[in-house]
């Protein structure tokens, strides 16, 4: 019987050693298939960036022009951002004024809000005294006053806030360029035609219907009606 166990165990033995020679056998075929696999994958990168490299090169010339386009598009949101700014700096909204007041507007001489009544006022100045009441200028300059923060800061002398806005409008020469810009858009609205945009220091369009120089007239004319008007009630 021992002699029958001792051969049994002997097969066994042999099994065992024959499974891990096959298994040791398995294992280094997958490593060698593996490293046959990274070395092709290697050598059709390698040959993808040499194809590659002749056509980068080719694409010099559509990169400096990406960056010419990027470069224009920086500098158009930075103007952008410039007349955002101006306007942000004059923000008023009438409805906001009138919220502000609350019930108190009620009360007194007026049933008229205070804001409503400065803005009236003002519009009434303007369209009396301006050479053209219905022209594009006078419109736009109502609109400007309208949303101007010094409006609702004087809301009982209306007209000296006007008059700080025009003197605004005549010393600040970025702010003088957007108002006009405004006034060319009203009157390109108006007439159907493209609007007459004249950069600051350059000649006006022979076409155009406003130039700096009669805007800057008309709006100096105006501002001495008013000193005239206050002096006069002082």
């Amino acid at each position: 019987m021992y002699s029958r166990f001792h051969h049994l165990w002997g097969q066994l033995s042999a099994w065992r050693l024959s499974a891990l020679q096959w298994l040791a056998s398995r294992q280094s075929q997958s490593a060698l298939v593996a490293a046959d696999a990274s070395g092709d994958k290697d050598n059709t990168s390698a040959a993808t960036r040499t194809a590659d490299s002749p056509s980068r090169s080719g694409h010099t010339g559509k990169s400096e022009k990406v960056f010419q386009d990027h470069a224009l598009q920086d500098r158009a949101l930075q103007e952008r951002a410039l007349q955002k700014e101006i306007l942000a700096n004059r923000n008023f909204s009438l409805a906001e004024a009138i919220g502000r007041e609350g019930g108190s507007f009620m009360k007194g001489e007026s049933a008229i809000p205070r804001p409503l009544r400065a803005l009236t006022q003002i519009n009434q100045f303007i369209t009396t005294h301006i050479k053209e009441p219905t022209g594009t200028l006078s419109t736009t300059l109502r609109q400007w006053a309208s949303t101007d923060l010094r409006v609702s800061r004087q809301l009982d002398t209306p007209l000296v806030a006007l008059a700080q806005i025009i003197e605004n409008l005549l010393s600040d020469p970025t702010t003088f360029c957007e108002f006009f810009r405004q006034v060319a858009i009203a009157e390109s609205q108006l007439t159907g035609d493209c609007p007459y945009f004249q950069p600051l220091g350059q000649t006006p369009h022979p076409d155009a219907p406003h130039t700096h120089d009669n805007i800057r007239q008309q709006l100096g004319a105006l501002l001495q009606t008013l000193k005239a008007l206050q002096q006069h009630q002082q």
